[in-house]
């Protein structure tokens, strides 16, 4: 019973680590599913210009997983924050200011509320919009196609861009929803900023929309690395969820509790402690009194006690001929199942096996 227990326990310690490593996969999936993410397979996400950027140019892309620190972004980098999940530190705004004031880029976007929050204080370090409006002409599934009054950094004014934002970037040339309500691009002392509104233009859903296409190409044509920080969509450094599910850290690990499992259900058992108990006799030890111990603890373990008290009688009349009457003489038949009978009957058979070792070690002398 008690095994049984043991067996029932470890299964149940398995499949609650197995069913903890589930739910912390499927809630960071819930937030990396609907960020604006390299990763993000909707419509949302990035992927399909990640993807497009490394296969012309894979030694340019760099996916940040972690918080930056100072000088750790080549200064002639394109630095990507797409609507960033996690507001930002006030170390992490210092760090991207600097970036941009000695002369990198930055693109930035927000497709709702929170993300513009989020941003807010890197544009205020940054001398950039303060405000945003939301769109009442904006519906579900339609796009805004528009096209800048002058050429800016990968944007050119014969080409039209499909855009698609509830939200306009308030102030300067933000006019009925015209091109400056949705893309902002100033220069910051030696860098250059530039900001978007709702998806960015790269976006899955709109990559392949009008010239939008042709705004990604010059983008990864800039002789310089493409930066994109994922820290921001909960992309951050391993979970223990994650590092289970890599192969090199969950497999030892899945190992040493298989093997704690395993010892728990054969390492402890009813005989263990009897041989253990053999182990421990001296040397010298009398080659009857090792056997009486293991029967001892072999009449405590059975459940078979008639059978048990019958092996006994027949290994005495085996080892003591001369005294065959005397142990036959003993009863061996117990009721079923009556525990009290057979602890009565087996005394009387380890007493008279006391009895006749001290017999012969008295004829021996």
């Amino acid at each position: 019973m008690q095994r049984r227990k043991t067996i029932y326990l470890a299964i149940g310690l398995i499949l609650f680590v197995f069913l903890y490593i589930w739910v912390e996969w499927k809630k960071s999936k819930i937030p990396q599913m609907t960020s604006t993410s390299v990763y993000g397979q909707s419509s949302l996400g990035v992927q399909l210009f990640y993807r497009l950027a490394e296969e012309l140019d894979s030694d340019q892309v760099v996916v940040h997983r972690k918080s930056l620190w100072q000088g750790e972004i080549p200064p002639n980098a394109i630095l990507f924050l797409l609507s960033p999940k996690k507001d930002l530190s006030s170390r992490y705004i210092e760090i991207l200011s600097t970036f941009v004031e000695r002369g990198g880029r930055l693109v930035l976007s927000f497709e709702n509320n929170s993300s513009w929050l989020n941003i807010q204080p890197l544009l205020k370090k940054l001398q950039g919009p303060s405000k945003m409006t939301e769109d009442k002409q904006f519906k579900n599934a339609k796009l805004s196609i528009k096209s800048p009054k002058k050429n800016l950094s990968w944007l050119q004014t014969k080409e039209n861009y499909a855009f698609y934002s509830r939200y306009w970037i308030e102030g300067e040339g933000c006019s009925k929803g015209s091109f400056s309500c949705y893309v902002r691009q100033w220069s910051h002392k030696k860098g250059e900023v530039t900001l978007m509104a709702g998806l960015p233009l790269f976006s899955n859903a709109l990559l392949e929309r009008k010239d939008n296409r042709q705004f990604a190409f010059r983008l990864i044509a800039e002789d310089a690395p493409l930066w994109f920080d994922e820290y921001h969509h909960f992309y951050s450094d391993h979970t223990f969820g994650q590092l289970l599910l890599k192969p090199s850290f969950g497999l030892p690990l899945l190992g040493m509790m298989i093997c704690v499992w395993l010892f728990f259900i054969l390492g402890h058992n009813r005989f263990s402690e009897a041989q253990t108990q053999q182990k421990k006799q001296p040397a010298t030890a009398s080659f009857h009194r090792l056997n009486e111990n293991i029967l001892e603890k072999r009449l405590e373990a059975s459940g078979h006690y008639q059978n048990v008290l019958r092996l006994h009688q027949s290994f005495l009349e085996k080892i003591f001929p001369y005294a065959k009457n005397e142990i036959a003489a003993l009863e061996t038949h117990v009721a079923y199942g009556n525990h009290q009978q057979f602890l009565k009957r087996a005394q009387a058979l380890i007493q008279l096996h006391r009895d006749l070792i001290a017999r012969k070690k008295s004829l021996s002398k």
